[in-house]
């Protein structure tokens, strides 16, 4: 591992969406790239390929040099000759990022890098189509590192795709959020629980699951008659394009139709740190109740955990995985039963969650971005070092 004073000279560019594109995947990156600039004591040589919707739109950056609509092979390869100088290129994927046909231009774009690679997966399918595993395996063939944010998430890729599993690591998915103060946890243990807040956040769409959770609140309102159930954040722009607020405007009769107005916030923006930071503090409990059983990470849960909230979150392989911990409680999906049961279960015995945030506190070390930025500069130095070893090996003529 590279020491703290230790500057690294490797060029970086990191392929991926990137602010001001609202995605998890974005902010992943800007963090990413963020983190290792703190490391390094510097942003120099640290480039961002940006995929893009459409082209234009998007403000000046000089981190950003080039840009990929994954539907014009054009900027595909200029992009690619953008990076003819960079030492490493770290590549950012999961289904749908890169195109239609579930992104089979990221195949293209590979042919024509010579750079060492790292590829971060996002997404990984248990019952992959021929395509869907062709997607997997040919980044992670070419690539010096494949990273997955998970145990679990390396277990699958050893079962279900032909990849070399010595070239995966597992590096979770990074937050900076610091964790709720011991004061905090005495507190949360000793009070009793009377007018409790639940919270959801980030991009909406169909697949959150959220009309579970607020069928889960409408019983609980009968023993917590203050109950508050917030759900911050914006329609996710894809959605909203091809969809409007159909699933926003259906939460909201839901909630209407239980009777429920005074105990459920819709916060209809954008949530900002310095807001996301206030929600946590407030906040009781938090609910995860994504339908999807095969979501391999999910940068919420990694927030809430390193918050220090208690969750409750349907059974997806990175839920799963931190019940193993103790960290999260987790619940079948599309079950408002078992959600308002668990929820209940932990309003009823605050000790309990007292118990739950120091687990999450063991296992929140690992997932600070400093922590994560690390990892990630080790992975970027091996594999520079070992791009530089082969270039000065003679070939045969």
């Amino acid at each position: 591992m590279m020491h703290p004073n230790q500057t690294s000279n490797s060029s970086v560019a990191f392929v991926s969406t990137y602010p001001p594109t609202m995605c998890g995947l974005a902010t992943f990156t800007a963090s990413l790239r963020s983190a290792i600039a703190q490391s390094r004591g510097t942003s120099r040589g640290l480039d961002v390929v940006e995929l893009i919707d459409e082209p234009g739109g998007q403000p000046d950056r000089p981190e950003v040099i080039a840009a990929i609509v994954p539907t014009e092979p054009l900027t595909v390869r200029r992009a690619a000759e953008s990076l003819s100088n960079h030492d490493v290129v770290i590549i950012q994927h999961e289904y749908g990022l890169w195109g239609p046909q579930m992104g089979v231009t990221v195949l293209d774009f590979l042919e024509m890098i010579d750079a060492p690679l790292i590829t971060t997966l996002h997404t990984l399918l248990p019952s992959p189509t021929t395509i869907q595993q062709e997607i997997i395996e040919g980044p992670a063939e070419r690539s010096r590192y494949t990273v997955v944010p998970t145990r679990g998430a390396r277990e699958l890729l050893a079962e279900k795709y032909r990849v070399d599993t010595a070239s995966v690591v597992v590096i979770p998915h990074g937050t900076d959020r610091p964790h709720r103060t011991v004061a905090r946890l005495r507190s949360l243990e000793s009070a009793r629980i009377v007018s409790p807040r639940l919270l959801s956040w980030g991009l909406i769409g169909q697949g959150k699951g959220l009309e579970w959770a607020i069928r889960a609140v409408a019983p609980l309102t009968d023993r917590w008659p203050h109950l508050r159930y917030t759900i911050a954040g914006k329609t996710h722009p894809k959605v909203k394009a091809r969809e409007g607020e159909a699933y926003r405007r259906s939460l909201e009769d839901l909630v209407s139709n239980l009777g429920i107005e005074d105990n459920v916030v819709f916060i209809d923006d954008y949530i900002s740190e310095d807001r996301l930071k206030g929600l946590l503090i407030e906040a009781t409990v938090a609910l995860l109740p994504y339908d999807s059983s095969e979501q391999m990470v999910s940068g919420v849960l990694v927030e809430a955990i390193s918050a220090g909230v208690p969750v409750v979150a349907t059974s997806f392989p990175h839920a799963v995985e931190m019940a193993r911990d103790r960290a999260v409680i987790a619940v079948p999906h599309r079950d408002s039963e078992a959600l308002a049961d668990a929820v209940a279960a932990l309003f009823e015995t605050p000790a309990t969650m007292g118990e739950m945030t120091r687990a999450q506190r063991r296992v929140s070390a690992e997932l600070d971005w400093t922590n994560v930025g690390s990892r990630y500069e080790d992975l970027i130095e091996i594999a520079s070092r070992d791009s530089a070893k082969m270039s000065r090996v003679s070939t045969a003529s």
